[in-house]
Order: structure tokens, then C-alpha cells, then sequence
């Protein structure tokens, strides 16, 4: 094999390490939505990349390991939220 032939080859593992896409694990960890209360004052998590709110510790999902957000985005959502924290 040649250097530039073990080149590719390292290239093509690399991308495949960090390669993210939904593969399903996170249907584990769907959250039910409070009635009482927003869902990031409830704690819930956000995949912005699997579209779903998750009842999970990490920072990371589990299925896609990009970064859940942990708050709303917009000045409105925030502002409810803060309200809600205050309480």
C-alpha cells in the first residue's frame, strides 16, 4: 500500500469518527412535555439536529453527540423562562 493510498484511508476514518447523524437512541430519552411549567425550566434538553426534547443529563446527545441546547433562543422564550426560574 502506497503512503498516499494509508492517507486516504486515515482521512476516510476520521470523517466516518466525526460524522454526525440521528441514528434513533434518542427516542430513549424523549421528554413529555409539563403542563405547569416551560420545557427548559423543567430541565428538558433540546437536539437541534434530531428535532426532539430529551430528559437527559448530558450536555451531548446520546445518538448524534451534538450540543443539546439548554435554553430558549428567542428574547421572548428567554424572558418567560427567566420568569419561570425566579418563581
Amino acid at each position: 500500500m502506497s503512503a498516499l493510498q494509508s492517507k486516504i484511508l486515515s482521512l476516510d476514518n476520521f470523517y466516518s469518527f466525526f460524522m454526525t447523524y440521528c441514528i434513533g437512541k434518542c427516542k430513549d430519552y424523549k421528554a413529555v412535555k409539563p403542563t405547569q411549567i416551560g420545557r427548559y425550566a423543567a430541565g428538558q434538553k433540546r437536539c437541534n439536529y434530531c428535532e426532539i426534547f430529551l430528559d437527559y443529563e448530558g450536555t451531548n446527545c446520546p445518538c448524534c453527540n451534538r450540543q443539546l441546547r439548554c435554553l430558549p433562543r428567542s428574547r421572548k422564550g428567554k424572558e418567560k423562562y427567566l420568569a419561570q426560574i425566579a418563581r
